[in-house]
Parts: C-alpha cells; sequence; structure tokens
C-alpha cells in the first residue's frame, strides 16, 4: 500500500498548505465524501455549462466523465476496506474540482480535467476484485498504484489552476497540463492490464484448485 500511502501524504499536505481551511474541509477534513458526492458535482457542473449558450467541450466531456465514473467503483472499493480514508479524499477532490467556481470560470481546463478523468475511466479494471479469494498482495500493490495515478492527476489539475490565476491565464499552462494528463492514462493503462492479469491468472488457479478438491471428495466416497 506505500504507493496509496505516500500519494495521499503528499496531497493532503498540499492541499494544507495550498487551499484554506474551509476548502480543506469541503474536501476531506468534515465529511467522508462518496462516489455519489462527486456525481452530483458534476452534475452540478453540466448544468452549469447547459444554461450557458455556449455549451462547447466542457459540456461533452462532462456528460462523458459521469456516464464513466461507475468504473471507479472497484479501485475505491478495494481499498477502502483497507483505508477509507483514501478513498474519501479522492472522492472529495473530484467533487471539489467540479464544484470550484474559479475552475468552472475556465472552459478548457474544466473540459481537459473531465476528459483525462473519462479516458483514466476507460482504461481501470473491469475484473471484481476479490482480495480473499485472490492474491491479496500483489493486487493490492497494483490496486495502491493505481489510487496513486488517479490522486496525482486530481492533485495536479488543481495545481495547474493555480498557476494559471498567477499567470492571469489558463492557456499559458493548459498545454503542459494535457501532457500530465496523458501521462498518467499511460500509467494507468499499463497498471490496469497488471491488475487484471493477475486477477485472471488467480481465478484460474482457484478454479484448478476447487476442481482437484472435488476430484479428491470423489475418490474418498469410492
Amino acid at each position: 500500500m506505500a504507493p496509496a500511502h505516500a500519494a495521499y501524504k503528499e496531497a493532503t499536505k498540499y492541499f494544507s498548505e495550498h487551499l484554506t481551511r474551509d476548502e480543506c474541509k469541503r474536501i476531506w477534513l468534515a465529511s467522508k465524501p462518496t462516489m455519489e458526492d462527486a456525481i452530483a458535482a458534476v452534475e452540478v457542473a453540466k448544468t452549469e455549462y447547459e444554461n450557458r449558450s455556449q455549451k462547447g467541450k466542457p459540456r461533452e466531456w462532462l456528460l462523458a466523465f459521469s456516464s464513466r465514473v461507475m468504473h471507479y467503483k472497484i479501485v475505491m472499493d478495494t481499498l477502502s476496506q483497507h483505508h477509507p480514508e483514501y478513498v474519501s479524499l479522492a472522492w472529495g477532490a473530484i467533487k471539489f474540482l467540479f464544484l470550484k467556481q474559479g475552475l468552472l470560470n475556465h472552459e478548457e481546463l474544466i473540459a481537459c480535467i473531465a476528459k483525462t478523468l473519462s479516458r483514466i475511466a476507460i482504461v481501470l479494471p473491469r475484473v471484481e476484485l476479490d482480495l480473499n479469494l485472490y492474491g491479496q498482495p500483489r493486487i493490492l500493490i497494483e490496486v495502491s498504484q493505481l489510487y496513486a495515478q488517479i490522486i496525482k492527476f486530481v492533485q495536479s489539475a488543481m495545481r495547474w489552476y493555480q498557476k494559471g490565476k498567477i499567470a492571469h491565464g489558463v492557456a499559458s499552462i493548459l498545454k503542459p497540463f494535457q501532457i500530465s494528463g496523458k501521462e498518467i492514462v499511460e500509467e494507468i493503462t499499463e497498471c490496469s492490464k497488471r491488475v487484471e492479469q493477475l486477477a485472471v491468472s488467480a481465478h484460474r488457479a482457484e478454479t484448478r484448485s476447487m476442481h482437484l478438491r472435488v476430484l479428491k471428495l470423489e475418490q474418498l466416497a469410492m
């Protein structure tokens, strides 16, 4: 769980140093945000752009992310069994991004955030991870890596937004942010493949083990 722990500590430190006490409370200090809270925030942002005359890319990618956010559930549910505070931080940070008025006013950046989160959702593992059945330590390490990359992206989104404010414009920082997001999606893609391979291998091993137990019982019954 080291990658997830390190990402969690770094993110909470960054948020504590760069956000107000009230903003930190809204992310994770005063409550335990859930996936439903994050979905509600995306819906608020989507409505915001639906009410504008120029709907454009933000609405398109917000719609895509809202339809795919459930794909995060396997990773988050796996982690919540051991560290629910990690999961609360992730959902709280995503919720915060889509309710942050300053971000909502920057259409290109909010579209880029929703687009990257949507693409992350596409490449996350689809297999159910039964940690009691499958090799828990190895799968947990890979799931921990997935979480670390998700938190890394959410944290970078806030960092790039703040850089844009200092530079008096988001346009100057948009390209490096897009490159950063692309690299994170690539890392998550590779990690997801490893998780699915481990889960499939573990399932096959368990199936063989069950088959051998059945044969042994049949032999004893003769």
